[in-house]
Order: structure tokens, then C-alpha cells, then sequence
């Protein structure tokens, strides 16, 4: 065996195995087997923005450790960043130096995927139902124009040709009577004040004192 190549990767916004733990664990490993430093800690590119940091050891017999972060991934990296991923993969896999900011080995060119309406498949938006659950019946006729009606179990409301609406009466807590006349009367139920109630309780302390 000519030489090992290892290259430890981490999403730098992994949770479960985080980058700065990994970076000393490696860097420890150097120290104690001789490893010297060939390219410091570094920035490295895709599609002309940096795609995370990178450091290169190497020692021993022909071995190579490259430490490599990516940034805004997670503990899934290809999932978070398929593309730097690709390129970091590409690179480590097809040289024996590899510059993870190369990226001949793939084309960066972003490629978005058609919409499914452009594509032959159904269209995105929701189907539209013809019928509600909750509708109105609507009557209207006036000169020659025919009647137009939707049935519902819920509610009725008919337009006669004059224009006026008929709608139910709804109960409510209080009873408005309301003549025809220019004045109204308001019915509401009677309360108790306070007052009363305290005179009350005061009454019934007393008597039951005396009868005692």
C-alpha cells in the first residue's frame, strides 16, 4: 500500500458529531504519531462562495488526514449540501492532493427541476370542488331574466324583483318590540342590585337573632 488517505468531514451546524470536536481529535492524533501540518487551516469554494474550511496533515507511512467542514450543513451533509458535497467527494475520490475548491470534476451549473405543469404532469394548483357544503338558495327574476337557484339545507334567502330580502328572525338575550309608530320599547329582565341583596341578608340576621 502506496498511502492512506482519510478525509474527515463535518457539517459545521451538526449537533450529534460537531466540527470543533472532530478537529481535536484529529489534530491530537497528529501530534502524538508526528504529523506535520501541510496546509493550514483554509477556506474552500463553490460556485465562488466558500463552501466551508479545510486543514491538511500528513506523516507516517504516506498517510494523509484532511479535515473538511461544510458550512451550513448538518449531521446529513450530502442531504443538506448535495452540491458541495459532490464536489468535496469528486475531488477526494479522483486526486491524490485534492483542491476541494476544483470543480472540473462536476459541472456547479445549478439545474432546477420544471414545474410539474411544464412537465406533462398534473398541474399544482388544488382542484376546485363545484359544490359546497354550506350554500345559499338565491332567487331573483325581474323583466325577462330566468330565475337562477342553488338548493342548501343550511339557509334560504329569496330576492324578489323589488329588491327587498326576507330574512328569519334570530333569537336573541334581549327582546327588541318595535312599532310602527315613531317610539320603541326595550324589554330586558330585572336584576337585583347589591344593595338589595345586602339589606336582605341583614333582615334575615335579625330576625333570626330575635326568634333565638
Amino acid at each position: 500500500m502506496s498511502s492512506v488517505r482519510i478525509l474527515v468531514y463535518n457539517g459545521d451546524v451538526d449537533t450529534v458529531c460537531n466540527f470543533l470536536g472532530d478537529a481535536k481529535f484529529i489534530d491530537g492524533v497528529a501530534k502524538n504519531h508526528g504529523f506535520t501540518v501541510d496546509i493550514p487551516r483554509k477556506r474552500w469554494w463553490f460556485r465562488e462562495n466558500v463552501a466551508g474550511f479545510f486543514q491538511r496533515y500528513s506523516g507516517g507511512n504516506n498517510f494523509q488526514i484532511d479535515v473538511l467542514t461544510v458550512k451550513g450543513a448538518g449531521h446529513m451533509v450530502p442531504m443538506d449540501r448535495p452540491g458541495p458535497s459532490m464536489q468535496m467527494i469528486s475531488n477526494f475520490i479522483l486526486a491524490d492532493k485534492p483542491d476541494y475548491s476544483y470543480a472540473q470534476y462536476v459541472d456547479p451549473t445549478a439545474k432546477p427541476a420544471p414545474l410539474l405543469s411544464q412537465s406533462g404532469g398534473s398541474s399544482m394548483a388544488p382542484p376546485v370542488s363545484a359544490t359546497s357544503p354550506v350554500s345559499s338558495t338565491t332567487t331573483k327574476g325581474s323583466g325577462n331574466t330566468s330565475p337562477v337557484s342553488v338548493s342548501s339545507p343550511s339557509t334560504t334567502t329569496t330576492l324578489p324583483p323589488n329588491g327587498t330580502v326576507t330574512m328569519p328572525n334570530t333569537p336573541s338575550p334581549t327582546t327588541m318590540n318595535t312599532t310602527t309608530g315613531t317610539s320603541s320599547t326595550i324589554s330586558t329582565p330585572t336584576t337585583t342590585s347589591g344593595t338589595q341583596k345586602i339589606a336582605f341578608s341583614f333582615l334575615v340576621f335579625i330576625l333570626s337573632f330575635l326568634l333565638v
